[in-house]
């Protein structure tokens, strides 16, 4: 019923002539077919396409030089129908039912199902829906109340669409019985139809009930009535009432259900301080209560524990977690017909904290420097180690340890320039911490040598220089040489001595206030000391003089 078009497109030589071909019989423009060649392209276009019109189809395209023949293969598309139905079924609480049916027509096929005029979504863990080989299926794991309904189902694909409709679910022994307490009642009621005259038997486990002292059977206005005087818990049982007339007969089944979970409790993650809750779903019959329990022991509602059952859900809210609140919770769901209970464990993560914290260190060049920290935290814990803010990694002068409460980061011949700020950034799922230590690497320069202290600054202009060796002023000498160039403020020591060793600072100032920097320069120096005048025990008088060679990072007094 619909057009169909076949294009192709030319290249070469024009003019050209165009021929179209059916199965090998040439196609001439007409009410159903319309030639059509404009610059590069030549189409076929079939008005209304049906049966008749599959079958392989040539365009024979030729000019001066050659012919050139491209085919195709037309086909009709068949929208999907149902070849087997979709039948209702009755479906019994607590277990698996099917819905099933067949579709033939050309692929691809989209396949809907739907539930009381409602899209059925994969959402709901008991519902499974499958279209493989032709076979559309609904399968329903656990049957519950709320399935209970009238399904479609709806294929389609480009042809066309095909549906089936109602197909009901009514649901076997889904009736909720009220339990009340003993000595009160309680009713059972069915609505019936069929021609008169009807007649309606109630039994209890198979046997037959007579109306009596303990039972009272009505039947008014297509309303079967079985009212239980006083009821006792005895009567917790399978009741079963019979419609029947001249045609035939009918039954419903009552039963108290007992609880069944469509949604266990899963595990839980939290963190401490903040709230967390638990939930689970059930079905059976009223009344009903659930109960709590962490560690098989019995909680208590109050301002932390809060649960609460509505709409067949039950919801534990736990309005802030303590470490101590990490266990297994299970939820209990109790009524006259028994009890059923799911767990799930709740693990509350505690973020990191620092045990042990590195101090600031002043260290001489050439050594070794180990940085350690040590903290606590649920695992798993990430340790991050940052110079400044640049990450460190493992190489080079740097080497960075780990276990699951400690890490330590080793420095390996220290140098000046390895002065800096240093941060261990320890991380979880609960939270990040960190700890900063200041690394001073010792200037240490040899007598003699000169030394030369940088510093840069950043901030408003205009900014002032100052520099102090252990807190007096330094003034511009041939001995110190001061300048400052793009910010960065130098200090040059010439011709260094032991006398030169000291703390030296570098204050900036400006309007805005002011900051500083600290550097502690060591200058080592050989001595050469001679003991004179030595006297011994030996075999006659001898005069011994000894030169002694002593590294000193101080001014120091050797005496004998």
């Amino acid at each position: 019923g619909a057009a169909a078009h076949l294009e192709c497109e030319v290249t070469g030589t024009a003019p050209f002539e165009i021929t179209w071909v059916k199965n090998k019989k040439p196609i001439t423009s007409d009410q159903k077919y319309k030639l059509i060649s404009q610059d590069s392209i030549a189409r076929l276009e079939i008005q209304t396409f049906d049966t008749t019109d599959i079958g392989d189809y040539q365009c024979v395209i030729s000019n001066d030089v050659g012919k050139v023949t491209t085919k195709a293969v037309a086909k009709l598309k068949d929208p999907p129908t149902f070849s087997k139905r979709v039948e209702s079924v009755t479906a019994v609480l607590g277990n698996t039912v099917k819905l099933q049916g067949m579709i033939k027509g050309s692929t691809p096929i989209t396949v809907k199902w739907m539930k009381d005029s409602k899209m059925l979504r994969d959402d709901d863990p008991n519902i499974k829906m499958v279209f493989e080989n032709g076979v559309v299926s609904l399968s329903i794991t656990t049957v519950a109340i709320s399935h209970g309904g009238k399904y479609s189902c709806q294929a389609e694909n480009e042809a066309g669409s095909d549906s089936i409709f109602d197909a009901a679910m009514p649901l076997h022994s889904v009736i909720q019985v009220f339990i009340v307490t003993a000595g009160d009642s309680a009713a059972l009621e069915c609505t019936v139809s069929g021609s008169p005259d009807l007649k309606v038997k109630w039994f209890k486990d198979g046997k037959e009930i007579i109306s009596g002292r303990k039972y009272k059977m009505t039947l008014k206005d297509n309303i079967a009535t079985l009212k239980i005087l006083t009821a006792e818990k005895g009567d917790t049982s399978e009741y079963k009432m019979e419609v029947a007339n001249k045609v035939g007969k009918d039954q419903c089944t009552y039963r108290i259900m007992p609880p069944a979970f469509t949604k266990s409790l899963k595990r839980v993650d939290g963190n401490i301080d903040n709230p967390v809750s638990m939930d689970c779903k059930v079905s059976g019959s009223q009344p009903m209560t659930m109960t709590w329990f962490k560690d098989d022991q019995e909680i208590v509602s109050g301002d932390k524990f809060q649960p609460e059952f509505k709409d067949s859900s039950a919801i534990l809210r736990i309005m802030w977690l303590e470490k101590a609140d990490s266990g297994v919770y299970k939820c209990r769901a109790t009524n006259s017909a028994g009890f059923k209970e799911t767990s799930g464990t709740l693990y509350v993560k505690e973020p990191p904290a620092f045990t042990v914290k590195p101090h600031d260190q002043d260290v001489i060049p050439g050594t070794t420097v180990s940085l350690r920290t040590a903290f606590t935290g649920t695992a798993p814990l990430t340790v991050k180690w940052f110079r400044e803010e640049k990450d460190i990694i493992t190489g080079g002068t740097y080497f960075i340890k780990k276990d699951a409460s400690s890490s330590s980061l080793e420095l390996h011949s220290v140098k000046p320039t390895d002065t800096s700020k240093y941060t261990c950034e320890v991380s979880n799922d609960a939270g990040k911490v960190d700890c900063t230590v200041v690394l001073f690497a010792t200037k240490l320069i040899t007598s003699g040598d000169s030394a030369r202290l940088e510093c840069k600054v950043t901030g408003s202009p205009v900014i002032g220089f100052k520099w102090f060796k252990d807190e007096m002023e330094i003034s511009a000498s041939t001995k110190y040489t001061m300048s400052l160039i793009d910010l960065m403020a130098t200090l040059e020591i010439a011709n260094c001595t032991v006398e030169d060793t000291g703390d030296y600072v570098c204050v900036a100032s400006s309007e805005a206030g002011s900051d500083r920097c600290t550097c502690t320069v060591i200058v080592k120096g050989w001595f050469s000391v001679s003991f004179n005048d030595f006297t011994s025990s030996f075999l006659g008088d001898v005069t011994i003089y000894i030169t002694c060679l002593l590294f000193c990072c101080r001014t120091a007094i050797v005496s004998a």
